[in-house]
């Protein structure tokens, strides 16, 4: 009963944002209708968290967290494909975020693009410090390695 109601609060508040009442006119912030978004997600709400994300995408089609958020999403109810956009689009908007970078180019790997997630794999250099780069490139190559001992076997 508790959980019920509970996720029909999640529920209104999602629906609230996606009428554009909350950001356009209550003061409501992008980064306050991300949080709904991502609090959707978690309660596994996915179709209306996808509604917040496209909506703030929409309106800020750089947002590094709406896209991330978005890839995730489409990793987690459709395909690697699908995820692959919003995984890059986050990294272009923010070098900055170790997270982006590992989700992207595992996704690259996973849709059978080794050649450039490996090509890609120098660019986060710029945005990372030395020590995130070090550990992007040790899991990367962890990730190639499996990928062709994989393709090897077959």
């Amino acid at each position: 009963m508790e959980a019920d109601l509970k996720n029909r609060e999640v529920e209104g508040i999602i629906s609230e944002s996606l009428e554009g009442h909350i950001i356009n006119n209550t003061g409501m912030t992008i980064e306050d209708a991300l949080k709904v978004g991502i609090k959707g997600h978690k309660a596994g709400h996915f179709e209306l968290a996808g509604k917040v994300y496209e909506t703030i995408i929409k309106l800020q089609p750089d947002n590094a967290d709406a896209n991330y958020s978005m890839g995730l999403l489409k990793m987690e109810l459709e395909t690697a494909f699908q995820a692959l956009p919003y995984f890059e689009n986050a990294v272009v908007a923010d070098t900055s975020i170790f997270v982006f970078w590992a989700s992207y180019l595992t996704t690259l790997i996973q849709t059978d693009r080794v050649d450039e997630a490996q090509n890609i794999l120098g660019l986060a250099s710029k945005g990372l410090t030395i020590k995130e780069f070090r550990e992007l490139d040790r899991v990367i190559n962890i990730l190639l390695a499996d990928d062709t001992s994989n393709n090897s076997a077959k």
